[in-house]
């Protein structure tokens, strides 16, 4: 069963996800099978309307917040599998992903795709760089190029056309309550306004499409998934997130650190 179409979609709004997936994207342009890449980064194209079908392989990369989907990828309602086969892969930063596969793998499932494979593997982390630095590495590429030839190979050697006969159950109780996922303590400020030289980079990266273009303050605090893109973007350091919540979150960022130093493999589930 060779796909008629490879589709590369992800979510990163600080670029370790899109990184890992377009190591994905390089390994299957030898296959010779139309791909294409989409970023659902960007808040309007979440909302774009897209159909796949039977003769699809959907790769779908999100990255893991609080061991959970990141919650503008929580719905995905625009999108429609109509017996697609997908990929569901979580990137998250040398901590643990949690329930982040079997999330998303019962988000994909529910839009009408098949899950046939998934994937964890680690990039840098958003929050604590510390964690995961310089990854995804050569050894993760190496790993990541595995992965992609073995969700061809999987293809490859089935038979007939129903795409269910190639699904796979994750492991762990599929009707367990998921963790919590955490409310953002509060949105990034101005934090150096004097630093500020109005360049717009924060509004153009907000992944919410809630900063001012004007005032660069996010609009809708509760909209605010805590991601640092707008921080990252801003090439003068003057995002930050305000006191006393920025103490707040190095503390528990360093706890976090300290317990999770030992490198984190790649899983597969074929």
């Amino acid at each position: 069963m060779t796909p008629e179409r490879i589709s590369i979609l992800y979510f990163s709004p600080t670029g370790g996800t899109r990184r890992v997936a377009r190591m994905l994207l390089a390994a299957l342009r030898s296959s010779r099978i139309p791909l294409e890449e989409i970023n659902l980064t960007p808040f309007e194209a979440r909302r774009k309307r897209r159909t796949f079908g039977p003769g699809d392989l959907v790769f779908v990369f999100v990255p893991s917040y609080y061991g959970r989907v990141a919650l503008p990828m929580q719905n995905l309602n625009a999108l429609s599998g109509e017996g697609a086969l997908a990929v569901p892969v979580a990137v998250y930063g040398n901590r643990a992903y949690d329930d982040t596969l079997r999330e998303l793998s019962g988000i994909l499932n529910a839009r009408g795709f098949v899950t046939t494979a998934a994937a964890a593997f680690i990039a840098q982390h958003s929050q604590c760089p510390e964690l995961g630095a310089g990854r995804p590495d050569a050894n993760d590429r190496a790993r990541i190029e595995a992965f992609a030839r073995d969700v061809l190979v999987k293809l490859d050697a089935a038979t007939g056309n129903d795409p269910g006969t190639l699904a796979i159950t994750l492991p762990g109780d599929e009707n367990a309550p998921l963790r919590p996922y955490l409310p953002t303590p509060a949105a990034p400020v101005l934090a150096h306004p004097e630093r500020c030289r109005h360049c717009g980079e924060c509004t153009a990266h907000c992944p919410q499409d809630i900063i001012d273009p004007l005032s660069f303050a996010v609009t809708e605090p509760d909209e605010c998934i805590l991601c640092r893109a707008c921080m990252a973007a801003c090439p003068e350091g003057a995002r930050d997130l305000p006191e006393p919540v920025r103490s707040a979150v190095a503390q528990r960022m360093a706890a976090i650190r300290d317990a999770n130093l030992a490198r984190k493999e790649p899983s597969v589930f074929l």
